[in-house]
Parts: C-alpha cells; structure tokens; sequence
C-alpha cells in the first residue's frame, strides 16, 4: 500500500485512500491452537497467518532496533500488543532450529 503507508502514530484514517487501497480479498479464517508449531507450519505453507507478539517494554528496544537477520527472544512476560504476519518458515538448520519469516506493519525501514 505504498500509496496510504504506515506512519507509526495515531491519526485519523483517510478514508479517501483506505478506499482505494484494497489489496486482497479475504475469503475465509481459522484459528490454530497457541503454542503449536506444527498446525502454525501447515497453515502458513498455504497462506499468511496473523499471530499476536509483544513489542512493548521491556522488548520495544529489541523490535526498533532490529535491521535483519534472525531475531531472537525469549518468552513474553508483557502483554501481547501487536499483530505480526507470518508469511512462511524455513526449516534450514539455525542452531538445530527453523525459522519463520516474518512481515510486519512498521514499513520499509523495519527489517530486511
């Protein structure tokens, strides 16, 4: 959506843009169970998937800073505050574990 991108503050939505901005077409959802890789590997091997992740303190810093590569944390001990899109998994071996590729919503300075 580079024609409405995200600016990372509260604002009002434009919904002039918004109207115009459609992407996709969602024809359909299900839920997989917390803590379950392997119905999370199956799901996203056929679409996204959108999973809850916690950005707040005390891992904000961790998120902001992130330019690439593996990101790597333990547990979440914060409330869940944001939604992350889970577009595949990599099963390479990274230290006798897979990976999952990520997208998030903070725009092209975020990530790889």
């Amino acid at each position: 959506m580079a024609d409405y991108p995200y600016l990372g503050k509260q604002s009002q939505c434009d919904e002039r843009k918004a109207r115009h901005s459609k992407v996709g077409r969602i024809d359909g959802y299900e839920f997989v169970d917390y803590w379950n890789e392997t119905a999370l590997i199956a799901t996203v091997a056929n679409q996204p998937a959108v999973v809850e992740v916690c950005v707040g303190l005390p891992f904000l810093h961790l998120w902001k800073s992130y330019r690439g590569g593996i990101f790597d944390i333990d547990g979440c001990y914060a409330e869940i505050d944001h939604g992350i899109t889970v577009v595949g998994y990599d099963k390479a071996d990274y230290d006798g574990q897979g990976v999952w590729l990520l997208k998030n919503s903070w725009g092209e300075g975020w990530g790889e």
